[in-house]
């Protein structure tokens, strides 16, 4: 939600959530990727607050050039 255009950001994101939940979307299985991404966004979401810079979500599997050559 740093992005313009912050209103509509947030409330694309808001209507995601209550449609999952109202449909009840499937989570991801794998409890070892939610505790991973909750840490992550806590640690992101820290360094926001104290003002820090952040840095780009971590990519898993192949790198960005391998995943554009293909």
């Amino acid at each position: 939600m740093f992005e313009k255009p912050y209103f509509l950001g947030g409330l694309n994101i808001l209507i995601g959530y209550v449609h999952a939940a109202i449909t009840g979307a499937p989570r991801y299985d794998d409890p070892e990727f939610r505790k991973f991404v909750r840490r992550w966004q806590l640690q992101e979401l820290k360094a926001r607050i104290l003002g820090r810079t952040t840095q780009k979500v971590p990519q898993t599997g192949a790198t960005a050039a391998e995943s554009a050559a293909k």
